[in-house]
């Protein structure tokens, strides 16, 4: 009789790709590193084979200016996509300072960072 576990499939920096429901046979057919139990692929990630929570993403914005964007960062702007951003500080070109506006800053292993201006 085979055993059905929930299994997390990570990469080696700890990022985890996906969660599977099966024997282990079936995690090590699917990832290099896997570990038997769950977590949330969206605040979560592994460090040191353990679950963890992700840190805050020390990103802010005054303005238009985004500050504290970590090095690596992909960023939408509304519809417009820059990947891996120098970190530091990055200002938006608006037409008008009070256009609305849509941010996501993402860079592993941090949480996503929103901002929404309507």
């Amino acid at each position: 009789m085979t055993i059905s576990t929930n299994w997390i499939c990570y990469e080696d920096n700890g990022e985890i790709k996906f969660l599977i429901e099966g024997d282990e046979a079936d995690a090590k057919i699917n990832a290099s590193n896997y570990i038997s139990g769950t977590a949330d692929i969206n605040t979560q990630y592994m460090l040191n084979h353990v679950v963890t929570d992700k840190p805050v993403n020390p990103t802010t914005i005054n303005s238009n200016t985004l500050s504290n964007v970590p090095s690596g960062s992909d960023i939408w702007i509304n519809n417009d996509f820059f990947e891996n951003v120098a970190a530091g500080e990055h200002t938006i070109e608006l037409a008008s300072s009070n256009m609305p506006i849509k941010i996501n800053v993402r860079v592993f292993p941090y949480l996503d960072w929103n901002y929404e201006r309507t």
